[in-house]
């Protein structure tokens, strides 16, 4: 009986958070697109009638080149008239893709050092599946941020291999171009990436017991030497170029420059970005937690290199790099959105990339407790740690309630072909372009209109 109680209590704490999202998702599904999507829609037109061009596809979206989001979207237009439930569901399997990723790392470590880190499976299932991210799930075209948060984390757990082949280089470079072209901050993983390959290379010898599938050492140093290093510095070059030819920051936007003269607006900024996944409800209290975050990942992080020694820079590699990662984000997002505010940044769009500060953060938590003490101070905080994770979940779903009934009228205006402004100002803030690009659904058959022959 315990046996039984031992699998089956973990499974249902995992499934939990993923049955309370399916849940919202089944009852609150707008069916209707907001925002954004009416931007993205100028597409269809091309799309349908054959002319849609590679410059259609690069073309920039605010601050990004979605190539990849776009080719999805087209994608799953033509498939089900885009019916944006299939959006939504694709949202679903990235999150639970990044959890699988997730759970496969720590597996791979917990080999490596003997601790049971597989117990935090279930509070990764409540981070990655937390309705805080409340704007990805309910509006269907956010499945992007899905995308490249999988993307990102799957490049650099490509290249935190302890055994580093030629396959997983490869994928490492093919998984960063789709993150680059996905999300205006997917150019980080190149630096940061090159940063993953240059301390691969300094650490020295891999630890025997790395994994049992790992190279021989003379294989493992060839695999990680110099040639990879400047492959990938020179993909990266390209893709970047790639990027920025062309570019013009969105004339709308406050210039990022004058941002430059306030650093400490600027990194209350960064502090409330990787704080929100744990307290998105209140600016000082993500100030606070993304503060916490910040000294358990570079306390942390020299604690158990003190105890275990510099070898041990290969066990935690990955999740520096990830939270590097949600780092270089949210100063790459500072930058261009500082002049919105501070509060822009508890935006929860950005949580589903800052999540991956947090799996670095509570990974380590874990490492560096030995003593009974010590994992009971542990075993509190992340007891925290998953309250607070919980009532933001909480607080993104009444967020989105509230939103879903405010844009539920409007709903029925656009569908009844309807002028009034007023109401389908709640979908787009320009009313006329609603009206205008309501008729793009209708002539092809999309959206909440595609089963009107």
């Amino acid at each position: 009986m315990r046996r039984i109680a031992r699998k089956r209590v973990p499974a249902f704490l995992v499934l939990m958070p993923l049955g309370y999202l399916a849940v919202l998702l089944r009852n609150y599904h707008l069916g209707a697109p907001v925002l954004d999507e009416w931007e993205l829609m100028t597409m269809f037109p091309k799309f349908y009638e054959g002319t849609l061009s590679t410059a259609d596809l690069f073309a920039l979206h605010n601050e990004h080149r979605l190539l990849f989001p776009r080719l999805i979207m087209l994608a799953l237009a033509r498939l089900t008239g885009w019916n944006q439930a299939y959006e939504t569901a694709l949202s679903v399997l990235l999150a639970a893709g990044a959890l699988g990723l997730a759970a496969a790392q720590l597996r791979a470590t917990q080999r490596q050092t003997g601790r049971r880190l597989v117990m935090l499976i279930p509070v990764l299932s409540l981070l990655f599946f937390s309705l805080s991210q409340w704007q990805n799930w309910f509006m269907p075209s956010q499945f992007l941020l899905f995308f490249h948060a999988l993307a990102a984390m799957a490049a650099i757990l490509a290249l935190s291999q302890p055994a580093l082949t030629a396959k997983h280089f490869a994928a490492a470079i093919a998984l960063a171009v789709m993150t680059s072209y996905s999300f205006a901050n997917g150019l980080a993983i190149w630096p940061i990436g090159l940063l993953c390959l240059v301390i691969r290379r300094s650490s020295g010898r891999l630890p025997r017991a790395v994994v049992e599938e790992a190279l021989p050492r003379d294989q493992a140093a060839t695999r990680t030497s110099l040639f990879f290093s400047i492959i990938w510095a020179a993909a990266g070059a390209i893709v970047i170029a790639l990027y920025l030819h062309g570019y013009q920051s969105p004339s709308y936007h406050p210039s990022p420059w004058p941002n430059l003269r306030h650093p400490l607006g600027y990194g209350l900024y960064v502090l409330n970005y990787l704080g929100s996944p744990v307290v998105n409800f209140s600016v000082p209290g993500a100030t606070l937690a993304g503060a916490a975050g910040t000294a358990i990942l570079i306390g942390g992080s020299l604690i158990y290199l003190k105890r275990s020694g510099a070898r041990a820079a290969i066990t935690l590699l990955p999740y520096w790099t990830l939270a590097l990662y949600a780092v270089s984000a949210a100063a790459i997002t500072g930058f261009g959105r500082l002049g919105f505010g501070i509060e822009q940044a508890t935006s929860s769009r950005y949580i589903t990339i800052a999540n991956l500060f947090w799996f670095g953060n509570v990974v380590l938590v874990l490492l560096v407790t030995e003593k009974n003490w010590s994992r009971y101070a542990a075993a509190a905080a992340l007891a925290l740690f998953a309250v607070l994770v919980g009532a933001n979940s909480v607080y993104g779903t009444l967020k989105w309630t509230e939103r879903y009934a405010f844009r539920l009228p409007a709903k029925a205006e656009l569908i009844s072909g309807g002028t009034d402004e007023n109401l389908l100002q709640r979908l787009h803030p320009n009313p006329k372009l609603v009206i205008e690009r309501r008729e793009i659904l209708k002539k092809y058959h999309l959206g909440p209109f595609r089963d009107k022959q």
